[in-house]
């Protein structure tokens, strides 16, 4: 009787209380863009969580060194790090493509969204870089209750 009770209030809530669904989710970007910034020693955002890859339009940022996860790769100054965070998880990033250039990286670099390709491109002054994925930058999301962080 009482859960009879508990759907019918129930039907009754939702004529009055619309559900609305983002029916065009898979045209947004599902996570936080950012690059480091070694002169303040920061995260930068560079594209929002929610953002139409279709709006994405290119940043310009200046290069600086010293990269907290991956010291060694860029060390060599031929390496540009972009990172993603995923909704909920604060000041939590994690690698998300690696941009390889022939020589030392050279200011300005412009990091833009390739609608074509489906995927972030990333240039120096010189040109292009070429993305350099590695298994470990493909891990899948994990939840804060299945990483143990709840």
């Amino acid at each position: 009787m009482a859960k009879g009770a508990a759907l019918a209030l129930g039907t009754k809530v939702m004529k009055t209380l619309p559900i609305t669904f983002d029916s065009d989710l898979s045209e947004k970007l599902p996570f936080d863009i950012a690059y480091w910034d070694g002169v303040h020693a920061a995260y930068r955002i560079l594209f929002h969580e929610g953002q139409r890859y279709t709006e994405l339009t290119k940043q310009t940022v200046h290069y600086s060194e010293t990269d907290p996860a991956d010291k060694d790769d860029q060390a060599s100054h031929k390496v540009f790090m972009l990172y993603r965070r995923w909704p909920g998880d604060e000041d939590q990033f994690e690698v998300f493509g690696r941009y390889a250039f022939p020589n030392d990286i050279q200011s300005p670099v412009t990091i833009g969204y390739d609608l074509d390709r489906g995927d972030f491109t990333v240039e120096d002054a010189a040109g292009p870089g070429q993305l350099k994925q590695t298994d470990d930058d493909m891990k899948p999301y994990r939840s804060p209750p299945e990483r143990g962080d709840l």
